[in-house]
């Protein structure tokens, strides 16, 4: 951007945000807000607050939760032979790599309280699983192995998946 000077003027950008009467002055995060076309979450933040307008809302999250659930299940079988392996490094890993999204998607896709319960029995199993791995205990692994799988499969069943 070319600003021209004018004589006798001195700077115009503001370090810490606006100057009072120095509204057009340049600064960091957008002048907080004064260029944002709705009133901004905060002081600290770009984002304007959710609203009806928001295109967060415009999204089907049960259908983006459902895809999360699945593409979770395809990662289980991978499971078995990182434990017999004795590879900790990757069953923990693969907890957090994609499965990562997988109980936030759950809770999400979760309304009946027969389905929330359901899915903090995968959670726990999943616990385990990492506490198996953390602990190199290759027997506690399979068992929580075996217990995720039934525990999945009941979940999927409680929410018609």
């Amino acid at each position: 951007m070319c600003v021209k000077a004018s004589a006798g003027a001195g700077a115009k950008f503001s370090l810490f945000g606006i100057t009072k009467g120095q509204a057009t002055s340049m600064s960091e995060g957008a002048a907080f807000g004064t260029d944002q076309s709705a009133p901004i979450y905060s002081p600290y933040s770009q984002y304007s607050p959710v609203s009806d307008k928001s295109l967060a809302n415009k999204v089907d999250k049960a259908v983006f939760y459902k895809e999360i659930v699945l593409n979770s299940e395809k990662r289980l079988p991978n499971y078995p032979a990182y434990i017999a392996g004795k590879k900790w490094l990757e069953v923990k890993t693969e907890n957090t790599r994609y499965l990562y999204s997988l109980r936030n998607a759950m809770n999400g896709l979760a309304t009946t309280p027969a389905a929330k319960t359901a899915a903090k029995k995968v959670y726990v199993d999943l616990e385990e699983l990492t506490y198996g791995a953390t602990t190199k205990s290759q027997e506690k692994c399979e068992k929580a192995y075996t217990a995720l799988l039934t525990d999945f499969a009941a979940y999927k069943k409680t929410v018609g998946l």
